[in-house]
């Protein structure tokens, strides 16, 4: 099953995602998810330290000041913390999640790719359907030009066929 900082990565990711698309609601959802996460293993510090810069920027966005002194004083016990952390365990842990980042990044990307691809065959079903029915269209204009064509033609016919009769009666 997942652990907490796979979960927690994830969860990161996907609010950068989402503030990347502006949509600062789904975004903050996530990052909220992901700072829990990262609270409630003392391994995960670093990564709390992370969350809350991305936190205070989209806050920024927000236009949500609230929080920042908070965070900001946070930020700061973070970096006290981290400086006095076992440099051992910091550089195991910084080589587990850099593998394990890097497999979720390259599957962050594939989805990304996926998406983009989908994205690009609506687009292209949507124009080929805007060009079959301007064909449509234009084939059902032609026809109707075409029949009133031939009527002012057939018209004309008629016409001079009456003026060739009253020829010859006279």
């Amino acid at each position: 099953s997942n652990s907490p900082m796979q979960v927690m990565f994830v969860k990161r990711q996907l609010a950068l995602f989402y503030m990347q698309l502006e949509d600062y609601i789904q975004s903050k959802k996530y990052l909220e998810d992901a700072l829990q996460l990262s609270r409630s293993k003392s391994y995960l510090v670093s990564d709390e330290y992370d969350i809350l810069k991305i936190k205070l920027e989209l806050n920024k966005k927000l236009d949500d000041q609230s929080e920042e002194f908070a965070i900001l004083k946070r930020l700061n016990e973070l970096r006290d913390s981290i400086d006095y952390t076992d440099k051992e365990q910091n550089n195991i842990n910084a080589i587990t999640l850099k593998y394990q980042k890097g497999l979720y990044d390259e599957r962050f990307r594939l989805n990304q790719t996926i998406l983009e691809k989908e994205f690009f065959l609506n687009q292209l079903f949507r124009v080929i359907f805007i060009l079959i029915l301007l064909i449509l269209v234009i084939v059902i204009i032609s026809y109707r030009m075409k029949i009133k064509n031939k009527t002012i033609h057939l018209n004309r016919e008629i016409l001079l066929l009456e003026y060739e009769k009253l020829n010859l009666e006279k």
